[in-house]
């Protein structure tokens, strides 16, 4: 679930028996946590997940660590992210961003994006980057 997650899956989508990943996860803890993770790391961002506001406070209080210590870790990255100069871009800018064409376009990001190095330095966000600069370019 986590890697269908990181790559861009969505957490309401219906398969042939109209269940989301949401219904399947209820019973098992660990799909839960997943989802709040993606959650707490999508509300730090300033991204939009289009998730209902119930599912969301459900899977939070659902949540079995210390939600504030995932959030602390979760901003102390992208503050680090911020400070990523990449070209005259920080790395942050693919999350706020990746709705601009030019942005796609600079080769020096797309670089950045695509290194191993990503996921040593940003291991929270590297998959979660990647897949909004994927998507940016599809557009």
């Amino acid at each position: 679930a986590k890697v269908l997650l990181d790559y861009g899956a969505t957490m309401d989508i219906k398969d042939y028996r109209g269940k989301t990943p949401l219904d399947y996860g209820k019973n098992c803890i660990y799909l839960q946590n997943i989802f709040s993770e993606l959650i707490i790391k999508a509300e730090c961002a300033n991204l939009e997940l289009y998730l209902n506001k119930k599912v969301v406070s459900d899977l939070l209080k659902s949540y079995d660590r210390p939600l504030g210590s995932f959030q602390t870790t979760c901003l102390t990255e992208l503050k680090h992210m911020k400070t990523k100069k990449i070209g005259s871009n920080n790395l942050y800018d693919v999350f706020s961003q990746y709705r601009d064409p030019k942005f796609v376009m600079k080769q020096s990001m797309e670089e950045a994006i695509d290194s191993p190095l990503l996921d040593l330095e940003f291991p929270l966000y590297a998959p979660l980057l990647r897949v909004t600069f994927e998507k940016a370019k599809a557009r």
